[in-house]
């Protein structure tokens, strides 16, 4: 729903696939502090003397020695650090279901860490987004040790994230803001900090107990060993074949020389997945995708979300594969550090987990998590450990670190031939070939759509039926653009991309960041892109509220070439009440978004019989931005095909700002002629042309009495 600019490129949203959003605060269960007892001294035992001499023999009166019982001790508890807190077994799960429990976190993660000796890392962002909140749990003793790490203040916009790794039985932070990797002491009070000397570093992979491989801008390939002083030594690991590409991130860890990668080129935007050598430094490409590969006792495991398939690689020989069709409504979880493969089913009022055999495909077990009614589920970061699998389970906002008590033994039926599906994706990517070709747009669907865009994270949709109503539903308001128009507005951009997603989660505390945001845009590096929620109810509105702001966008980047003056919605302000101002923010200081007013002026509350000349805005949405103004205008006249208008829409000022927000389109676009009848000025006034309001509405006078003012 806004308009962003961000400083970093869409790579390195791509590229931080494990962050998702940010939520609210949950309740956590009462715990007591372990109060360390005293260790009990023991008794010193009596030293005996010999003399030098040896005294003659008497013969002492028999007599029996009480007998004595040797004093006891007790061994002193182990000390654990003041951050610590210890609990039963009762109060460390709460029971949701059979073999399904809740671990009673202080804070809501999701952000997870590899699991070594049983424990497990897990954080968040601090909601005032002055820091980021993790917690070291131990599965077996049932402890949680708390931390906080606090973001350092810069002046650039950039994402404060963080990612966790255990090492060695230490707790390392990355903060993806400073590019600095933090090594906790057992207190975790205290960090050693080490800076990454690379430009840019996008992700960090644990390849061993000591060693990071990470991704940077450039054609190195960076790493960095954890050595005993808690600090990082970082070099550049072997690289001989690169095969035309120059950027390079580590997925898993295959064995101790072969590691899965992926490879980017920044000169065609091709990504690849392949097979990294150390000892030779050769990358071995095997297929096209990089997103989308997992790890799974060996075996390399791909979707493809053009045919709906799982594919499963032997490394060893790369040509070769299995291929499995995908239950429905169900995805793959991507988990390098299970030992079973994860199909999990999101959704409103449901939500389960299959986990199958990846050597036979038999599934061995499911589970249902319990949603309300009118709730949604997301499932992810599945890991293995002890016979259980533990993964987050976001239901309604509220994030929980679960536990799954899987029965081993399984009903042995063949998973994957179990269901069948109408198979959409065929017609999907006719859709969004389509679309290439006709308007020159390019749709990213399901895991190839980007995770991470300035401000918000986004959860990938792969469920093919929603994906493609999302396509009709672009491909409709197209078709209703004048003939040339999309045309246009794309060749003022490197690219006009779309991707089609899940959930979007917001950044915790920006107050730019809308908490309940279906939709938005943004431009950076010449590259357009708009981002949509599919699940979302009323989405061929959202099409239309987002495109205007891209054909805002779209307007002034033609007025910086045009040799003409364009009119570029500069008397906008003048057809609002008098000493009207926009917010200029998204969200109250509670974070709660703007979206209405009862102040009188907008129409959400408007009935018919009321006055429509009183009403200006659409609702207190529009009050925030005159961009946000102009889109929710916009979205009721350009879709009035489809949705009936307001009636508030007949009034004197709203009919002035519908005709003034088409008057200006027309003055920008070449492709919008004067035979040209777009279908959002249907319903407005004709007698309101641009040289109407030029002639009528003084703007030099205007802004001389405002400057006044």
């Amino acid at each position: 729903m806004k308009r962003t600019n961000r400083n970093r490129t869409m790579r390195r949203a791509a590229a931080i696939l494990a962050l998702i959003l940010a939520l609210t605060s949950c309740q956590i269960p009462h715990i007591q502090k372990i109060e360390q007892a005293d260790p009990i001294p023991a008794e010193p035992e009596p030293v005996i003397t010999e003399p030098e001499t040896e005294p003659p023999e008497t013969e002492a009166p028999e007599t029996e020695a009480p007998e004595t019982e040797a004093p006891e001790t007790e061994a002193p508890e182990p000390v654990l650090p003041a951050n610590t807190v210890v609990y039963s077994e009762e109060e460390f799960y709460t029971k949701l279901g059979d073999g399904l429990s809740r671990i009673n976190l202080p804070l809501m993660p999701y952000v997870t860490s590899n699991i070594e000796d049983g424990k497990i890392l897990v954080g968040a962002d601090q909601e005032d987004s002055a820091g980021f909140d993790f917690a070291l749990v131990d599965l077996d003793a049932h402890t949680i040790q708390t931390a906080q790490y606090p973001f350092e203040d810069t002046d650039e916009m950039i994402y404060r994230g963080c990612s966790l790794y255990l090492m060695n039985g230490r707790a390392v932070l990355m903060d993806w803001g400073t590019d600095t990797l933090c090594v906790y002491d057992e207190t975790l009070t205290t960090w050693v900090a080490s800076a990454a000397p690379y430009d840019t570093v996008y992700t960090a992979t644990r390849v061993s107990g000591d060693t990071l491989a990470l991704s940077a801008d450039g054609t190195d390939f960076p790493a960095a060993t954890l050595g005993e002083d808690g600090t990082f030594t970082f070099f550049d690991l072997p690289l001989s074949s690169t095969a035309g590409y120059d950027e390079f991130n580590v997925y898993a860890v295959i064995d101790e020389d072969r590691w899965l990668v992926s490879c980017y080129s920044s000169e065609t935007y091709d990504y690849c997945s392949g097979v990294y050598t150390r000892s030779t430094g050769e990358i071995t490409p095997f297929r096209s995708g990089g997103y989308n590969i997992n790890l799974c006792r060996g075996m390399l495991v791909s979707c493809d979300y053009r045919t709906g398939e799982i594919h499963i690689y032997d490394p060893a020989r790369p040509e070769a594969f299995l291929s499995l069709p995908m239950p429905e409504e169900y995805y793959l979880s991507y988990s390098n550090t299970a030992d079973y493969l994860y199909l999990t089913n999101d959704g409103e009022g449901s939500s389960s987990v299959i986990r199958y055999d990846p050597a036979t495909g038999l599934r061995v077990d499911e589970i249902a998590v319990p949603v309300p009614e009118g709730e949604y589920a997301y499932l992810y970061s599945i890991v293995d450990y002890g016979g259980d699998t533990y993964f987050i389970s976001s239901v309604g906002g509220i994030d929980t670190l679960c536990r799954w008590e899987s029965d081993e033994e399984g009903d042995g039926r063949i998973g994957f031939d179990l269901l069948e599906r109408e198979d959409n994706a065929g017609a999907n990517r006719e859709i969004v070939d389509e679309l290439y070709e006709k308007y020159g747009v390019t749709v990213y669907t399901g895991t190839d759509a980007v995770r991470y865009m300035y401000g918000y994270a986004v959860l990938p949709e792969t469920d093919d039926e929603k994906i493609h109503d999302a396509l009709l539903l672009l491909k409709e308001f197209f078709e209703h653009t004048p003939e040339g128009f999309m045309q246009e507005v794309v060749s003022c951009y490197s690219s006009l991309d779309i991707c089609l997603t899940g959930r979007i989660i917001p950044e915790l505390g920006n107050r730019n960041s809308i908490n309940d945001a279906t939709a938005f845009t943004t431009e950076t590096n010449g590259i357009e892109l708009a981002v949509f929620d599919i699940n979302q109810s009323g989405m061929d509105l959202t099409v239309a509220h987002e495109f205007m702001h891209i054909f805002e966008n779209t307007a002034y980047h033609i007025a910086w070439d045009s040799p003409r003056e364009l009119e570029m919605f500069s008397r906008w302000s003048m057809f609002n009440p008098p000493e009207f101002e926009y917010r200029y923010i998204y969200t109250d200081e509670d974070g709660n978004t703007y979206n209405w007013d009862d102040n009188g002026m907008n129409g959400q509350f408007w009935e018919e019989g009321e006055d429509p000349d009183e009403i200006y805005f659409v609702d207190g949405y529009s009050m925030t931005y005159p961009t946000e103004d102009v889109a929710r205008i916009f979205e009721n006249i350009a879709m009035a095909w489809k949705h009936e208008l307001p009636g508030y829409f007949a009034g004197h000022n709203m009919q002035l700002k519908a005709a003034y927000l088409a008057a200006c389109l027309r003055d920008a676009f070449s492709s919008i002629t004067d035979d040209t009848v777009c279908v959002w000025e249907e319903h407005l006034n004709p007698d309101y042309t641009l040289e109407y309001f030029r002639e009528n509405y003084d703007l030099d006078a205007w802004m001389a009495e405002n400057a006044k003012g």
